[in-house]
């Protein structure tokens, strides 16, 4: 349904009105019905006969464009485009016409216009305001049709009932009073709201900083200019410590009626007007913290309070939306809210944050003054600091003086009304913030600044050459100059043929402070937004000597500012964010990974994590299917690019990745001029000197194609390259019409086109990581997948510079006769892989046997009967990522960045590893996990207490993931999450399982001294309990044990004793004989403790940082001296 909104017209009264298309059968089927009746006049019309003068999506639409037809049909167009600039749209108006409509019902209700005895009256009313409610819709239609229709409607009741009335105009003058102007009732003015003159604001700040102390709970906001789009937000934060103010001043325990009869006559809270206080007392009595599910009530009668309390939600938060359902604007506050807060002396504190993009660009200045009157109001009984940029506090004092003159306290820069002792330093960000937020961000400065950040010792090609900077190299020169001479951010070299830009230090400084999408940002200003998005640590001391810093405590650097990670946009899940990819032929078919906070490390770091050896990486995770398969995504970070795509069949999956490492994204950050050169000149850095070498290794060794002399050039080969990934793509669109020949050929070229660009990131020395995603690899066909995973990672090998593709499996062809000859290092025969590939997926692992067999095949394939093959060899690693050594991979790559890396070999390292080993099963889980903590200020050791805050920052279902079930994951997810010791009760209403399920999985984890029983009934969590060897733990009503001694079958021992399992029994006897015969022990005990084994294993294992040979590795070709031996061998025997 496209539209859901008709304007439709009577020709009887031609009076216009809206109807809800959801209330008849489908979207036009109005005119399908037998007769349709107008609201107005009531007359009957035949559907064909009733004109539709527009159909439009919304309520608001509608009515706005039923308001201007009404203002144009009255002559009013001007007076209606006046109105609209005072007043704002549809929306904005709605909050004034809903006060309106109140007073005027109250005023009807109050005139006690029936005579004694009578109920006639009363029901003529009913049905007048039943027929005319839907009128009072928008401000014009009030000011143009209510008052005059209502005038003629009450006029004609007076006239009919003459004896028993007053004059309509005498009982109107009467409630309102005299008119202080020339206004009249048929046209009246709406007033601007005043501010309450005895309104004393308790503190009102303006700064670019969040203030340093902060409360626990704080309330954090962005604020747009538009009131109803942040106000709600705010109160719903607020409504608890609104019912705190209401029981500080409530003390005896009433029931609800008598508490509003006290909030209104002891603390004057309004009640008579908008039933307010009725509603805060209820709510506060009947539904705050309160549990319905927990409830003894029926069905019926529980569904009722949650309905109520759904309502009264609603009604105290939704205020300023123009549809609140007590009538409330922004203009209550101060009577309602903030009489409360003052009243019981609590001051809640609150910071916001004015974005700058929306301050800036909003047009209405009576959009914005509602959203200040509103903290003004709100500032007399909070602590509210208003975060922004010098810029918005320009606008702020040149459009809004009145309120800047209000605030208490102004800390901007500029602004500072003492002196430093000392002057600011060259590189002092305070100022630099300040000159930044100055310039003008369409001029592309910031650009520049952010280009030179990534890419030093850029050229103007290169930043011309860069898709986000779009700017002519003409334009680049002057702003280069301002930024060199003016602010002193860039440092020129200008000693060789082309100049080459760099960041100054005070430049460094200044690209820290923009984000990617060219924001700028306070040094400090992220800080209170991240952390309180976090809950508080529930094992912090600040006594214990730990550096690291909970989300709860004032942390230097949170995620999503300088170090670059942070939560994901409305509480979505990475996965939510990948699988939400738009239409490619819209958002683009090559795509940024998506940003988490302000940047896309972490999902970055997701893809390089699970690239733990440089080979195939089966990564068991359940990745979600993506909403169009066409996508690719691309990040570098640090030279390291990291490629996903989702598998979609052997030649779109490879048609897309071949084309998206040339896509025009990559060309203008990673694949630069300076990165290659003018002539490629720069290709295998120092090992080659001249550029008319370097085009002989890059054809005739490394294999790259389609470079010929023609495209030596820079530009030429960009071009060449874009011709053909046009064509190859063009290609994949027909690819159903595709006979077999065209569909090899298409094949052969984006093999080619793949090695190609691997080869030419390996000559500039960029590391590649390649994630295929298979959201259901139940369904792949077998034999195809893995021969394509085994063809597109050997092909993309070199020994040196040279591609071993064409020494091991190149027919003979003119490429090969004019290859380069390979010098083959005996004492070093080994190739490397250009790009390392990363498979995820549920259950991927599965597949392990059968890649290591395509790719043993493709050794068998080996054309070393030429006479000019080198015996060289290559180790392809096909490994599952969940054993120690990925984990360890994983946790460095997110500690290194918190500042919270444990030495390789030290204890903590060993105890964090094992840990996220046995609780999760995939290195993604611990990068997800480990993105939640707060990066320390000084260096220092992840402890076990960020382990635990981490793991329960995990969705449920990533906790013990491998187990049969997946309670125990639930039970510890629920006990992890839990503001304290939590029970019996609270638990099963978390994990949703039965009482006997609960009971079963709870007295397991309790055995294995996961979980331990507190205050009776209650449980906490212990990640790392006594038996972990790093862990300096006492055994639970035991004696002190010695780190090391333990083992997994003296715990599954200690473990069976307590669930009551009878240990004399012949067969656990003969199981746990040295070593421990599984097969006899789950025989014994049951299938269940097949996997708790593999988790002890995980947490008792010795020595688990020694790595041998991996048995996973897969070897294609032969080292020298074999060779040489066996042909010596083989002329032994001729001979």
């Amino acid at each position: 349904m496209t539209d859901e909104f008709d304007v439709l017209v009577c020709k009887t009264c031609t009076t216009p009105w809206i109807r809800n298309t959801d209330e008849w059968t489908g979207h036009g089927q109005w005119r399908e019905q037998a007769s349709i009746n107008c609201p107005h006049c009531g007359a009957q019309h035949d559907p064909s006969t009733v004109k539709c003068l527009k159909s439009l999506p919304t309520r608001e639409a509608a009515g706005e464009w039923r308001a201007r037809y009404l203002a144009k049909r009255a002559g009013e167009a001007q007076s209606y485009n006046d109105l609209t600039l005072e007043h704002g749209q549809y929306g904005d108006q709605l909050a004034e016409i809903d006060g309106q409509i109140e007073s005027f019902t109250l005023t009807a209700e109050k005139m006690d216009l029936k005579p004694i005895g009578s109920d006639r009256f009363a029901d003529l009313l009913d049905s007048i305001q039943e027929s005319k409610t839907p009128k009072f819709e928008a401000l014009n239609e009030y000011r143009l049709e209510q008052f005059y229709d209502r005038d003629q409607e009450f006029e004609t009741i007076a006239k009919s009932r003459d004896s028993d009335l007053v004059s309509l105009d005498d009982q109107l003058r009467s409630y309102y009073g005299e008119p202080h102007d020339d206004r009249t009732l048929t046209d009246p003015e709406p007033v601007e709201p005043s501010r309450d003159p005895d309104l004393e604001i308790e503190s009102l700040s303006i700064q670019p900083t969040p203030p340093a102390q902060q409360q626990f709970n704080t309330i954090a906001a962005d604020v747009p200019p538009t009131v109803s789009e942040w106000l709600p937000t705010v109160l719903a934060d607020l409504l608890p410590t609104l019912v705190r103010a209401v029981d500080k001043l409530v003390e005896d325990k009433i029931d609800a009626g008598h508490m509003a009869d006290l909030l209104i006559a002891e603390y004057g809270i309004p009640d008579d007007w908008s039933d307010f206080a009725s509603v805060l007392a209820t709510y506060a009595c009947e539904y705050h913290d309160v549990d319905l599910e927990n409830q003894d009530l029926s069905d019926q009668a529980r569904e009722y309070h949650k309905q109520n309390r759904d309502w009264a939600r609603t009604a105290l938060t939704e205020i300023g939306t123009g549809r609140n359902a007590l009538g409330l604007s922004h203009d209550d506050l101060a009577a309602t809210i903030v009489s409360i807060l003052e009243a019981a002396d609590v001051t809640p504190q609150i910071v916001v944050r004015f974005d700058g993009e929306t301050w800036l660009e909003s047009a209405h200045r009576s959009t914005r003054a509602k959203t200040l009157t509103a903290l003004e109001q709100l500032a007399a009984g909070a602590d509210i600091t208003i975060v922004t940029s010098p810029r918005v506090f320009q606008t702020l004092e040149s459009s809004h003086p009145e309120f800047v003159a209000r605030v208490t306290q102004v800390n901007m820069p500029g602004r500072q009304t003492t002196q430093s002792s000392s002057a600011p330093t060259v590189c002092d960000e305070e100022s630099i913030y300040t000159d930044l937020e100055l310039m003008d961000k369409r001029a592309g400065k910031l650009a520049i600044l952010n280009h030179l950040e990534r890419n030093p010792d850029a050229t103007v090609k290169d930043i011309a050459n860069d898709t986000d900077i779009d700017l002519s190299r003409g334009s680049i020169r002057p702003y280069i100059d301002a930024l060199e001479s003016d602010h002193d951010y860039v440092d020129v070299d200008r000693r060789g043929t082309e100049n080459t830009m760099s960041l100054s230090e005070r430049g460094k400084a200044a690209a820290g402070l923009i984000t990617d999408d060219h924001r700028v940002v306070h040094p400090a200003q992220e800080t209170v937004f991240a952390a309180f998005d976090q809950p508080e640590h529930p094992d912090s001391n600040p006594n214990s000597g730990s550096v690291t810093e909970t989300p709860s405590q004032s942390a230097s650097t949170v995620y999503g500012s300088a170090d670059g990670m942070g939560a994901g946009e409305d509480g979505r899940s990475a996965e939510g964010m990948l699988a939400d990819t738009g239409d490619a032929e819209t958002t683009g078919y090559v795509q940024w990974l998506p940003k988490l906070g302000d940047s896309s490390w972490p999902l970055h770091a997701r893809i390089t994590a699970a690239d733990v050896r440089d080979g195939v990486n089966l990564n068991d995770y359940p990745v979600e299917r993506w909403d169009d398969g066409r996508v690719t995504y691309v990040s570098c970070m640090e030279d390291h690019l990291a490629v996903s795509t989702q598998y979609g069949g052997t030649l779109p999956t490879l048609v897309r990745l071949a084309t998206a490492l040339l896509d025009d994204k990559l060309w203008s950050t990673v694949l630069t001029p300076s990165a290659l050169g003018d002539e490629l000149e720069h290709c295998f850095g120092d090992a080659i000197n001249n550029s008319r070498d370097v085009y002989d290794h890059l054809v005739r060794a490394a294999q790259v194609g389609w470079l010929s002399e023609d495209e030596r050039a820079y530009d030429l080969l960009k071009d060449r390259y874009a011709g053909v990934r046009s064509a190859l793509l063009c290609k994949l669109g027909e690819l159903d019409s595709l006979d077999e020949d065209e569909r090899v050929e298409t094949l052969r070229k984006a093999h080619g086109l793949l090695m190609s660009a691997t080869a030419l990131y390996d000559a500039i020395g960029v590391d590649i990581s390649i994630e295929i995603r298979i959201p259901d690899p139940n369904n792949l066909p077998a034999a195809d997948f893995c021969r394509f995973a085994s063809e597109v990672t050997t092909r993309q090998s070199s020994y040196g510079m040279h591609s071993l593709h064409r020494n091991f499996w190149e027919p003979d062809s003119q490429k090969r006769t004019t290859a380069m000859a390979r010098n083959v290092d005996p004492s070093d025969p080994n190739g490397h892989l250009r790009a390392s590939w990363v498979l995820s997926g549920p259950g991927i692992s599965d597949y392990a046997e059968q890649i290591r067999g395509a790719i043993a095949a493709r050794n068998e394939q080996r054309l070393d009967d030429r006479t000019d093959y080198d015996p060289v060899k290559l180790n392809v690693p096909v490994t599952d990522t969940s054993d120690y050594a990925a984990m360890r991979h994983a946790v460095e790559t997110v500690l290194t960045k918190k500042n919270l890396c444990p030495a390789h070999e030290s204890d903590a390292m060993r105890r964090t590893t094992r840990l996220f080993e046995a609780y999760t099963g995939s290195p993604v889980d611990v990068v997800d996990a480990l993105t939640a903590l707060t990066r320390s200020a000084q260096p220092g050791d992840v402890t076990i207490a960020d382990i635990e805050y981490a793991l329960s920052t995990l969705p449920a279902d990533r906790l013990f993931p491998d187990l049969y079930a997946p309670t125990p994951g639930k039970i510890l997810h629920a006990v992890l999450t839990a503001d304290g010791p939590i029970g019996r009760s609270d638990l099963l209403k978390r994990v949703g399982c039965s009482g006997e399920a609960y009971r079963k999985h709870i007295d397991r984890l309790e055995a294995l001294d996961i979980l331990t029983r507190v205050d009776g009934g209650k449980w906490t969590a212990t990640v790392a309990p006594w038996y972990v060897p790093e862990t300096d733990a006492t055994k639970p009503s035991a004696g002190r044990v010695t780190t090391g001694t333990t083992t997994v079958d003296g715990v599954l021992f200690d473990a069976l004793d307590e669930l009551g399992y009878n240990l004399g029994n012949s067969e656990l006897i003969e199981a746990f004989e040295q070593p421990l015969d599984r097969g006899k022990f789950i025989a014994a005990v049951g299938p269940w403790i097949d996997d708790w084994i593999d988790i002890l294993a995980s947490l008792l294992k010795p020595n688990p940082d020694y790595v041998g040979q991996s048995f996973y590795d897969v070897t294609i070709g032969e080292t020298p001296d074999q060779a040489t031996l066996a042909e010596t061998t083989v002329g032994a025997v001729a001979d």
